[in-house]
């Protein structure tokens, strides 16, 4: 089976400061994980996909190290229970961009243990936090919080991706499709959503749905709609030779596309 990948960034809040003279709290390794965060970001605008339009400026990254000295001097200054809360909830966002993970659910912790009752930063934190446990290979907990960033509404419909592609790479293609189409309610456009979807149905053995529904919301020229088609022909017994030479030329950049021709190619 194959294995549908795709970096995502965590989902930050838009705090920022200007203060100068501060000792750095990044090590050389710290830095390093924050400039490959802010790298995955980059790759995932260029992508164009509509999902990603506005996918949500990773500001901690900006000036990393004043925002968090920032942060933490408001802290101290922050009396109101909801304001510190936001404050924690901040500071957990700056720490999953250099993957202190620790630190990040100390803070998440102490936010949703508050007074917090914003539904956007608190599906913002569940989102985070289902990342954060989905790297560590703990897809149960990861699961039940990406359902709950959902559940909360969120307004980036990353937790809905997240879920479907959980449950592709478990084999769950069914299940997988089931968010699919809560995405398609967003995001109806997508080519990312579409060609999930698509790859769901081929491990059904539905090619009907691939026809039907799938290939016609796909742009001609698109890698997706290629890397559909030339599955079909593998399905439907054509040369195999020839196809995995068609496959071979394709021109793919996109961690998914790779994932799905490699399978083709191997099986």
């Amino acid at each position: 089976m194959d294995k549908l990948l795709i970096t995502l960034l965590f989902l930050t809040s838009c705090a920022s400061f200007n203060k100068s003279g501060k000792k750095s709290l990044l090590t050389v390794e710290l830095k390093d994980n924050l400039y490959a965060n802010q790298d995955s970001f980059e790759r995932i605008k260029l992508l164009g996909d509509v999902m990603f339009k506005d996918y949500p400026e990773q500001n901690c990254s900006k000036d990393w190290n004043k925002t968090v000295h920032g942060l933490k001097e408001k802290i101290l200054r922050t009396k109101e229970n909801v304001a510190r809360a936001l404050v924690w909830a901040q500071l957990g966002d700056c720490y999953v961009l250099t993957d202190e993970y620790k630190k990040s659910l100390y803070y998440y912790d102490l936010a949703l243990s508050s007074e917090l009752k914003d539904a956007k930063v608190t599906s913002r934190i569940y989102y985070n936090m289902g990342q954060i446990y989905e790297r560590a290979g703990q897809l149960g907990i990861a699961i039940s919080y990406y359902e709950t960033s959902f559940e909360l509404g969120d307004p980036t419909y990353l937790s809905p991706l997240k879920l479907a592609l959980i449950n592709h790479n478990l084999g769950e293609f069914a299940l997988s499709n089931k968010w699919i189409g809560r995405l398609s309610k967003g995001y109806s456009q997508s080519e990312l959503v579409r060609f999930i979807e698509g790859v769901n149905y081929f491990h059904m053995f539905r090619p009907n749905m691939i026809k039907g529904k799938v290939l016609g919301n796909l742009d001609e020229k698109s890698n997706s709609r290629a890397l559909l088609n030339l599955a079909l022909r593998m399905r439907n017994n054509v040369v195999v030779d020839d196809v995995k030479r068609d496959l071979s030329k394709l021109d793919l950049n996109f961690d998914l596309h790779l994932n799905f021709r490699n399978y083709l190619l191997n099986n």
